[in-house]
């Protein structure tokens, strides 16, 4: 596999609610008021987003839902207001207590890219034993694309960094 000097992704943690939901443009750009770039690659640029609710209070399992957006605050918002109507799996995300959201953004990101990120991260997470239920439908393999030789290595740093945040969730390679 080609190596790749590769700038580490952004991965910004979040509660999943209509309150947080409603101000996350603004809650991302507070969190990197000093980081211009990071402000535009999370909020104007594609990003990739992984919605996770623990099933039991010791977080050892979880309900999860990955998908890829080209405006988080939008696209978070429809979860919380129209999927819940037509979907049980954002209905019970709704009404949970303790769901957080990891928004992924990095300088490579573009529609292609995000939609590989998005399936890998499905593939891996349907093999994770903390995951009980994955809310996702459909996958969305890409063929070749620019920077797509650059996948799996940024695919690597996207998984490890997420690790870092909840081992359970994202166990080691």
């Amino acid at each position: 596999m080609p190596t790749f000097d590769l700038k580490e992704p952004i991965i910004y943690k979040t509660d999943y609610n209509v309150e947080t939901a409603g101000q996350l443009d603004n809650k991302i750009r507070e969190k990197y008021v000093q980081d211009q770039e990071k402000r535009m690659l999370l909020t104007e640029y594609p990003t990739v987003y992984v919605i996770n609710d623990p099933i039991d209070k010791k977080e050892s399992q979880y309900t999860v839902y990955v998908g890829e957006t080209n405006d988080i605050q939008r696209r978070t918002l429809q979860h919380l207001d129209a999927d819940p109507k037509k979907r049980d799996d954002f209905f019970n995300f709704k009404n949970s207590k303790n769901v957080s959201m990891y928004v992924i953004g990095h300088e490579h990101f573009n529609k292609s890219m995000t939609l590989d990120i998005e399936n890998r991260l499905m593939q891996y997470l349907s093999s994770v034993p903390a995951v009980k239920h994955l809310n996702n439908r459909r996958h969305n393999d890409q063929n070749k694309y620019y920077d797509s030789t650059e996948f799996d290595a940024l695919f690597d740093q996207i998984w490890k960094k997420l690790g870092r945040n909840n081992k359970r969730l994202f166990p080691a390679l």
